[in-house]
């Protein structure tokens, strides 16, 4: 499968990735058939319930869970935001401690800070200078108040992943609700939430191929949740609102394409990895890997490289205008980039982030992007460098 745009090399798939066309033909077969919505009581109505109800359990097949355990969303972000504040105001009367990192998407970072306001508390667990959680800091961390945790499966920037299950055998005999973010590791490595032993997992369609604008959340079947958003009575009840019908029949497809063929698209992204890497290093740039230094403990497809003395924007920017799509920090309303807190959080100062770019690749791309990418990327460099002097 080829989905770049001619004569441009996307490498910023940790931010989103193209759509499969096998998922396309599926969204379109769906938009084409079905026209009802899953509220009503007429044919088009029984129709559209079956469709978010195959959707479902093909997800939940793929992911080792039942079919009522999935709770369709807009997105990972509001799984996100539905999996802490339902637990929290549904466990607060036990306590109202809260555990997370310093690494975790914004959208949880967002939401903690909310409940603070609302009158818990928030540990934010430190990392290590490889973006790593040691399981025993949250052992130290819980307390008899402490109702809740938010880890990060794996984290997109430097695709350093956690030692979820380490940690979910700590928590599981303490009676603490445990939500992982998986928007970035569906898909890239095996998440089976009932293996890992996390109550709440949070995913998102177009991180793995499938369309923008939709998730899910895993929901074990005995969780405690409040619903944050309300309607009637029923199976939706957590999350109410009409759903994409098409949009729903491609996250599972995605999801299938994607867990059915692991191991393959695993070793084809490793092997693209490597081959970047070396080209890079081939280079002569005084460059930094941000992130594990055991592969094994890090996303295959993401590369996050600090360049001595470069300034990152300028590299996004050059390169950008040379055909290569690539990440960088955080950008922010303006447009420039902001410090990566995630960076930050692992002890890197503030001008070795701004100097840090992260190349991240998907089953889609292929040797002639990299060779490209490295190519390209040499020519940026030495163009910024004599520009310098």
């Amino acid at each position: 499968m080829k989905t770049n745009c001619t004569n441009r090399v996307y490498l910023d798939n940790a931010a989103t990735t193209r759509v499969d066309p096998l998922v396309l033909e599926e969204m379109y077969r769906c938009e084409k058939q079905y026209g009802g919505v899953a509220t009503q009581m007429h044919s088009a109505g029984r129709e559209a319930r079956r469709v978010l109800s195959t959707s479902r359990a093909r997800i939940a097949r793929c992911l080792g869970v039942r079919e009522e355990e999935i709770v369709f969303t807009s997105g990972a972000t509001e799984a996100n935001n539905i999996a802490l504040l339902g637990a929290a105001r549904s466990y607060n009367r036990q306590g109202n401690h809260i555990i997370t990192s310093r690494i975790e998407h914004p959208s949880v970072l967002g939401t903690c800070e909310a409940l603070e306001e609302q009158g818990f508390t928030v540990t934010r667990l430190p990392v290590s200078e490889e973006g790593l959680i040691d399981p025993e800091d949250v052992a130290r961390a819980i307390n008899d108040k402490t109702i809740l945790i938010s880890l990060i499966l794996a984290e997109g920037e430097t695709g350093a992943i956690l030692p979820v299950r380490d940690i979910a055998d700590i928590v599981r005999s303490r009676g603490i609700a445990f939500h992982t973010d998986a928007a970035q590791a569906a898909g890239k490595i095996p998440v089976h939430p009932a293996d890992m032993g996390v109550d709440l997992l949070s995913l998102s369609a177009h991180k793995f191929h499938g369309p923008k604008g939709l998730g899910a959340l895993y929901v074990r079947s005995g969780t405690r949740m409040t619903p944050t958003t309300y309607s009637g009575p029923g199976p939706s009840a957590l999350r109410p609102g009409t759903m994409n019908l098409a949009a729903c029949a491609g996250m599972a497809r995605a999801l299938e394409l994607a867990t059915d063929n692991l191991q393959d698209n695993l070793s084809h992204v490793t092997s693209l990895r490597d081959r970047l890497l070396e080209g890079i290093l081939s280079l002569g740039c005084n460059v930094r890997l941000n992130g594990p230094k055991n592969d094994t403990l890090r996303l295959a497809g993401n590369l996050c490289l600090g360049f001595e003395g470069m300034e990152a924007e300028a590299l996004l920017l050059n390169l950008d205008m040379a055909g290569v799509c690539v990440g960088a920090g955080n950008p922010c309303v303006s447009g420039a980039l902001e410090a990566s807190h995630v960076l930050l959080a692992m002890g890197l100062s503030r001008s070795d982030t701004l100097s840090s770019i992260r190349f991240s690749l998907a089953r889609d791309n292929t040797i002639t992007d990299v060779k490209l990418a490295v190519k390209t990327l040499g020519a940026v460099v030495h163009q910024l460098r004599s520009v310098a002097v």
